[in-house]
């Protein structure tokens, strides 16, 4: 499904694009710091780690007995990385739910039947085992886990706009579900903003399905993913931000 080289691209726009990324990724890194000081947790879950790019690991290290770094695939870069950090285990693992297996067997059934798609919401989980001792993030991931699942689709078999929509929908209500079933830090981007290239004039898209969950704690950022034109031909990408969190921080 093009996992690898979605985190080849995604690396390699992290290049092009350090300076306009900092302040984002410092964010991220903040925002959970300052979510985590001092509280008393044994397991961190981290849902979408990547490149760890926005996730502040050694900072982490000794404080947390227990840190999983969960992804569908996990950089060789990373898994080398994390051999010198004892606690930490990187667990691949599908997010969405299931939907990654459930999806590349429907379309080889097409494939092999010519039986139209049919998309039947599921009661499937993500392969995620938490406990009470449990505190899970989803790292900027929310807008990810059905996106890549719809772009496979289209490329694959014809796929009518109600069919996205349900399908969005039930994989993120499944991922914000999910959160809510203990303590959690959610940053997700919630819309895209399009600056054209004379700088004058945006165009502004919602890149959620549903809700966001009420929150104890939360702040807002601009993230300027694209600054070089390269994302979307109109002009510049900007992503709104939202982190959010199950409980208020702790003062020092």
């Amino acid at each position: 499904m093009g996992f690898i080289s979605d985190q080849i691209g995604l690396l390699n726009r992290y290049f092009r694009e350090s300076e306009e990324w900092k302040e984002h990724l410092d964010n991220s890194a903040g925002f959970i710091l300052t979510c985590l000081r001092n509280k008393k947790i044994k397991e961190l879950i981290v849902l979408g780690s990547g490149w760890l790019l926005d996730f502040p690991l050694e900072n982490l290290i000794g404080i947390i007995e227990r840190i999983k770094l969960v992804d569908i695939i996990h950089p060789p870069q990373i898994l080398k990385k994390i051999k010198n950090f004892p606690g930490v285990e990187c667990i691949p693992a599908d997010i969405t739910g299931g939907y990654v297996e459930k999806f590349y067997l429907e379309v080889k059934r097409f494939r092999r039947s010519g039986i139209p798609f049919f998309f039947e919401p599921g009661t499937i989980r993500p392969e995620i085992k938490r406990t009470e001792d449990s505190f899970v993030i989803s790292l900027n991931i929310l807008n990810q886990i059905d996106t890549f699942l719809i772009d496979y689709l289209k490329q694959k078999i014809s796929i009518d706009e109600k069919t996205i929509l349900d399908i969005r929908r039930k994989i993120q209500n499944d991922h914000i579900n999910l959160l809510r079933d203990g303590r959690y830090i959610l940053i997700t981007d919630h819309d895209e903003l399009i600056i054209n290239r004379q700088k004058q004039g945006r165009t502004i898209k919602s890149l959620l399905s549903v809700e966001l969950p009420a929150s104890r704690y939360i702040k807002e950022w601009l993230w300027m993913f694209d600054s070089k034109g390269t994302y979307n031909c109109e002009g510049q990408t900007i992503l709104k931000i939202r982190a959010m969190c199950s409980e208020c921080p702790e003062i020092q």
